[in-house]
């Protein structure tokens, strides 16, 4: 990560999915999780990072994944959907490749922030003021963020 000492950031990856933050969001428990592997593929494998911490004051909780591009992409959204459900506060998701369907992360008071067929970024209790997206050759996609708190 050494674009985080770089630029001075907090940092956490699991997988493919890596977090970077300004110190101003101080990270209490990072977990590390993968995906639920596919039936007959257990080498494919994708990561889920949950980093729960406080910023200005109050809890946030950060996610990031990638979902899988076939059917079992669904199997992930519900993964996702779970962990979502399980924390109360404020909250960042971001995912890669998400899964096109009408059951997104709505009903968990998630607004979509950005949503393409690339990435998905949504929140609760947080809005951007600033969001970028990139796809990077050999990499998935890049997001870069500035949340402020609403």
């Amino acid at each position: 990560m050494a674009a985080a000492t770089r630029f001075d950031r907090q940092w956490a990856h699991r997988g493919g999915q890596a977090l970077l933050w300004k110190r101003d969001f101080a990270a209490g428990d990072v977990r590390d999780l993968y995906l639920p592997a596919p039936a007959m593929r257990p080498f494919d494998r994708r990561g889920f990072l949950r980093v729960d911490g406080t910023h200005a004051g109050t809890s946030l909780h950060l996610f990031c994944t990638q979902f899988a591009a076939d059917r079992n992409g669904i199997r992930d959204l519900r993964f996702a959907r779970r962990a979502v459900r399980e924390v109360s506060g404020n909250v960042l998701l971001f995912v890669a490749d998400p899964v096109a369907s009408h059951a997104g992360f709505g009903d968990l008071g998630l607004q979509t922030l950005l949503g393409s067929s690339d990435v998905m970024v949504c929140a609760r209790g947080y809005g951007i003021d600033d969001i970028r997206a990139a796809d990077v050759p050999g990499l998935s996609a890049i997001v870069t963020a500035r949340a402020v708190r609403v």
